[in-house]
């Protein structure tokens, strides 16, 4: 991946995305609305989410994971 990589966020209508990218847009939870707004790492991961994002990865910086927990099936937090 590119240091600097585009993070692109759209909206779309929920089953449109559904065809376009599939069920493994909601790792995180499933988005109660039939709007989504997905948000797109090129090459690394798709998926609808509500939460703030940066515009390209280089705006992160070298990051520590300090703990990882697992809240349900799948599903880990940083």
């Amino acid at each position: 991946m590119n240091a600097n990589g585009t993070i692109t966020k759209t909206f779309h209508y929920k089953k449109d995305a559904e065809l376009k990218w599939g069920m493994d847009l909601y790792q995180g939870g499933a988005i109660p609305s039939t709007n989504i707004r997905v948000v797109e790492i090129e090459g690394v991961d798709t998926e609808a989410c509500c939460g703030t994002h940066c515009d390209n990865t280089g705006e992160v910086g070298i990051i520590r994971i300090l703990k990882t927990s697992r809240i349900s099936d799948g599903i880990v937090r940083l």
